[in-house]
Formats: structure tokens, C-alpha cells, sequence
């Protein structure tokens, strides 16, 4: 949980241009843990624009940051990317929202209700079903 110092070492390695697109994901992971959610929205936003880089858990996080500082229908987006490549990666897998419960307690920590994590999460498995 040194997520301060961390991020000072993936910040160097950026500077550095080493491992950028890994030091971008754990810079945004890093700003995620941290509450720094302006910055971890502008790496999650840098990552996806480079074509090929975001993964899922990308996807999932920047969802969470949207969603944390009120841009619910930027949250809903990135969330729908989230699962539309988490089941690509996988095609056995058959609960799409998994991850998403998983990071609840995050939702909590950030100020989400556990009335409203449960609202997204029927939301995104109403769309879901939709597809």
C-alpha cells in the first residue's frame, strides 16, 4: 500500500520513456488508490488512446474514476468497453460483472453507497443482457 512512492518510480520510468504504457496503467492504479482521481482519469484517458494498450482492467477503472467524481454516463461507457473486452479475452467466462463486485469495497471507500453500486451493477447487467 505505498501507492506515493510507487508511482514516483513509474513516474521516473515514464520520463525515462521506459515501460510507458505499463508505468501509465500503474500510475493511473496508483492516482486510483490514492484518490487523486483527476490524474488517474487523465493516465486512464492517455492509455486509451494509444491503439492496443487498454485492457479491461483499464476499461473497469477509469469506469470507477468517472463514476467517483459524477461523469455517469462517461462511467457507463467505460464500462461497457470494460465488459465487451473482459468476455472477448475469455469466452468461457459467464458472470461479466464479477470484477466490478470484486472492487465494491473500493466503490465504498471512494463514497458509493452499497444502494448505488447495486443500481450501476443492474444497469450494466441490463445492457448486457440487451447485446
Amino acid at each position: 500500500n505505498r501507492f506515493q512512492e510507487a508511482s514516483q518510480r513509474f513516474y521516473k520510468l515514464e520520463l525515462e520513456e521506459k515501460r510507458i504504457v505499463p508505468s501509465m496503467r500503474a500510475i493511473a492504479w496508483c492516482a486510483l488508490q490514492q484518490k487523486k482521481y483527476d490524474t488517474a482519469m487523465r493516465y486512464y484517458t492517455k492509455l486509451f488512446r494509444i491503439p492496443g494498450a487498454p485492457r479491461w482492467e483499464d476499461y473497469l477503472n477509469g469506469g470507477h474514476v468517472a463514476w467517483i467524481t459524477g461523469d455517469i454516463p462517461h462511467a457507463l461507457s467505460l464500462y461497457h468497453q470494460y465488459i465487451k473486452h473482459y468476455l472477448t479475452d475469455d469466452p468461457k467466462i459467464t458472470d461479466a460483472l464479477e470484477p466490478f463486485d470484486k472492487d465494491a469495497s473500493l466503490l465504498v471507500e471512494a463514497g458509493k453507497s452499497s444502494r448505488e453500486i447495486r443500481l450501476m451493477r443492474e444497469m450494466l447487467q441490463y445492457n448486457e443482457k440487451r447485446q
